[in-house]
């Protein structure tokens, strides 16, 4: 199966379709509130027509109304549910469930070693741990009211450590690209007022060539090990959903492809309404809501991609966290390739992947590689024009 999330022009054919259906039924559906932004982008005066601009409605302003009667309607029969912010949830399954895994770490560099996992009370201890840690100096030393603590490492769980830890202690973690040049990760560092800035031992030589000469406070962590297994007392996060919802949860940045990165700052409301949508969002048509769907459906999936893109941040979030699918990461300092991409999928014990479509692409190219995607339950990826179709197509052996 093949699943593609960002497909714009699929978005607005679905958006007219549902608009007729909803007009043909009196079934109050749920709709998924992914393709709501898709329908605020047609709704703008500046992409109407003449026509539309002069009072008639566009179909996408007649469907973002269903979807307000559909989910006023199915409120009404359903208790109210509260959204749970990230902090709280993995402190309640680290005391109900410790072992519960959170993710699965390559072993060693030898991949046919396989992967461990890390478990819910080991990620939570480690949060704790640092979250003392960043309210010691991150959060004493600034007046800001979220002060930024910029981490830079490989793909392990440091990345969720420390972003859960920031979040605890009032502070916000901002991931970014160590591919960035010199000049780009200071002005990143400007925009933010960051004067903290935690590193990876792998990346020191890199750190130093953008920090050397200015005001920030440079410290090389440990390996998760340590935070894994530290002794530390606990780190209550007590704000509740209606208090926190604004607050950040996270920054990341824009590619820089057409200039400088810009900062860009999710909040955590941004990724509670998906623990909303597991609970409230009723099957459509036949199908479920996609996490609803992927959860149910594998056991643990394979995320390649990295900890300071938006999908590996929120995929390593989402998944686990809220529907308690665990991720499989990929060897920590080694370039993303094809090859390394099915050396993965034949040992990570994934039965599911989320995976860039570039490299899908090229896996899809040799036979080693179909047979690797042939024995997964689901794949997805997001971009890729036409790829899901490609994919399927005859001859593939993927069946979509």
């Amino acid at each position: 199966m093949i699943l593609d999330f960002h497909n714009t022009s699929e978005k607005f054919k679905f958006a007219l379709l549902l608009t007729t259906l909803q007009r043909l039924s009196n079934n109050c559906v749920h709709i998924i509130t992914h393709f709501a932004t898709c329908s605020a982008a047609f709704n703008h005066p500046s992409t109407q027509s003449p026509r539309l601009r002069k009072g008639r409605e566009a179909p996408t302003t007649l469907w973002s109304k269903s979807i307000m009667t559909a989910r006023e309607e199915t409120t009404k029969q359903k208790p109210k549910f509260t959204p749970r912010l990230l902090p709280v949830v993995v402190d309640q399954i680290a005391a109900s469930e410790p072992e519960q895994p959170y993710l699965y770490q390559p072993k060693s560099n030898r991949l046919e070693d396989g992967w461990a996992p890390v478990t819910f009370g080991e990620l939570a201890n480690a949060i704790n741990h640092v979250a003392h840690l960043v309210q010691a100096t991150v959060k004493t030393e600034s007046k800001d009211t979220f002060p930024t603590l910029v981490y830079v490492g490989p793909n392990d769980v440091r990345t969720n450590i420390v972003l859960l830890a920031a979040v605890k202690a009032g502070c916000q973690a901002f991931f970014i690209s160590p591919r960035n040049t010199p000049e780009m990760q200071r002005s990143l560092l400007q925009h933010t007022n960051c004067k903290h800035v935690w590193y990876a031992e792998s990346l020191s030589a890199a750190v130093q060539t953008w920090t050397q000469g200015q005001a920030v406070s440079c410290w090389q962590v440990p390996e998760e090990t340590e935070w894994l297994r530290a002794q530390t007392t606990p780190f209550p996060y007590t704000k509740t959903f209606g208090e926190a919802r604004f607050d950040p949860l996270v920054v990341l940045h824009t590619s820089g492809s057409t200039g400088v990165p810009k900062p860009i700052v999710m909040r955590q409301g941004a990724v509670a309404v998906h623990d909303d949508h597991r609970v409230n969002l009723a099957p459509l048509c036949g199908g479920e809501y996609i996490w609803n769907f992927c959860s149910s459906h594998a056991t643990r999936m394979l995320s390649v991609f990295p900890p300071f893109h938006a999908g590996g941040v929120l995929t390593s979030l989402i998944s686990p966290i809220y529907f308690k699918l665990p991720l499989a990461l990929t060897p920590r300092d080694q370039p993303l390739t094809a090859e390394l991409g099915l050396e993965c999928l034949k040992h990570s014990g994934s039965d599911a992947a989320f995976i860039p479509p570039s490299i899908l692409e090229e896996l899809t190219t040799w036979e080693e590689g179909l047979n690797a995607l042939g024995k997964l339950n689901y794949v997805t990826f997001g971009g890729g024009t036409g790829l899901a179709r490609q994919l399927s197509s005859p001859g593939k052996g993927i069946e979509r």
